[in-house]
């Protein structure tokens, strides 16, 4: 595979990995990387001045092991060639060579905005399948408008390898990894396609009056409300495609309002030995995956998510099961949303929770019927030991739960 993205889009994916794995290192640090716009391809990673990145050799080695990781530099012994060449322009052409010597997987990391973050690694040409696939939904699109970053699964799909298949070309709304955008930025126009998250879309509902016709959405990365599609589609954007799936799984279906059920991509096929059994899929690759939610299949190629599969933790030497006990404290009257996780270490060796109340439902009053109410349940292992209250659940800036500690 001599290729996997063109030279833009390669340049897009590089930055983003890089500043996001510089970032957190130098976050009180007066020069921003992240704001300089596209870099050019001279630009030295190391020293200082006008057109240096300002990384010392720490940082480089923190870096350099980032991009190793994400390309398999290693797997066509290119990972030192990172720390001898030190210019964006030759880590692009060193990632490049990698691929022309064989190179064929990619490994992106979850956010690790609930637990530490997990690096899946995909094979491209299973990627390039996705692609095909997506290609025919939105092979019309003019325009790609990024809300994204593009170094995770999510934007590497819609914001690289998307809009060199289909040949559009792209529109960053970001400033290296982050997002530091107003209204009066962007401009949207007929024939966009605009790629986002949920608590993005929220943003540009929120901030946006009119939106031109003929323009679409994508979303992905968390479930996204049904009123803010409502508010969207069709009062605002001619279509919006939901993108079902997970940085270990990619893409699995896409759900287009107003349908009800996702409709499986044709890369999967179910693979199930019985109701008994947990759901599983098989892709035109070869692998199978079991999926994280739990998957309502009213045909062999349309189906519901109904949540989270149950993962177990050990409470007292019993498996019990956080997601089941969040939706148990949800029905309690007051309960508006509910989150439970076990404790970390230092905190004790049983389960803790937060709670939203309902508007009107005092935390204070509300801590004292749900202590009584838990206190009742048989399974001790199953009670958190401590309730935190708060107006909303953490999110990610990708909309995923965070851990609230």
């Amino acid at each position: 595979m001599p290729t996997f993205l063109t030279h833009d889009s390669l340049k897009r994916v590089l930055q983003s990995l890089i500043v996001s794995t510089y970032r957190p290192q130098h976050l009180s640090s007066e020069r921003d990387p992240g704001v300089a716009g596209p870099w050019s391809e001279n630009l030295s990673l190391v020293g200082s001045g006008h057109n240096a990145l300002g990384c010392d050799s720490l940082d480089l080695l923190h870096i350099s092991a980032a991009v190793n990781e994400m390309f398999h530099l290693y797997e066509a012994a290119l990972e030192t060639e990172l720390l001898r060449n030190t210019s964006f322009g030759a880590w692009l052409d060193i990632v490049r060579q990698a691929w022309q010597s064989g190179v064929e997987h990619i490994t992106v990391t979850t956010s690790g905005s609930t637990s530490s973050p997990k690096r899946c690694t995909h094979a491209l040409s299973s990627l390039a399948m996705e692609i095909d696939f997506l290609a025919g939904l939105f092979g019309q699109r003019s325009r790609i408008v990024s809300f994204t970053p593009a170094h995770h699964l999510y934007g590497l799909l819609f914001t690289g390898m998307l809009p060199d298949r289909i040949a559009a070309p792209v529109q960053d709304l970001l400033r290296g990894a982050d997002f530091a955008v107003s209204s009066g930025q962007v401009r949207l126009q007929p024939g966009d396609l605009v790629v986002s998250f949920p608590q993005g879309w929220d943003w540009i509902d929120r901030s946006f009056r009119v939106i031109p016709a003929n323009v679409e959405g994508v979303v992905s990365t968390a479930p996204c409300p049904l009123e803010l599609i409502e508010s969207l589609v069709p009062h605002k954007l001619s279509a919006l495609t939901e993108v079902y799936g997970s940085s270990e799984t990619s893409g699995i279906g896409t759900r287009r309002w107003p349908a009800k059920s996702y409709s499986l991509m044709p890369q999967w096929t179910r693979n199930s030995s019985g109701d008994s059994e947990p759901e599983q899929l098989q892709h035109q690759a070869g692998f199978r995956v079991e999926p994280m939610d739990h998957l309502e299949f009213a045909s062999d190629d349309t189906f519901l998510v109904r949540g989270r599969t149950d993962l177990g933790v050990q409470v007292g030497g019993r498996n019990v099961f956080p997601e089941r006990i969040a939706e148990k404290l949800r029905t309690h009257a007051g309960v508006a949303e509910a989150s439970v996780r076990l404790m970390r270490p230092e905190e004790g060796n049983r389960l803790k929770c937060f709670i939203v109340p309902q508007a009107g439902h005092s935390a204070e009053v509300l801590s004292a019927q749900l202590s009584q109410w838990i206190e009742s349940w048989p399974v001790v292992a199953e009670r958190p030991k401590t309730i935190r209250f708060g107006p909303a659940l953490l999110r990610s800036s990708l909309g995923k739960n965070s851990d609230w500690g």
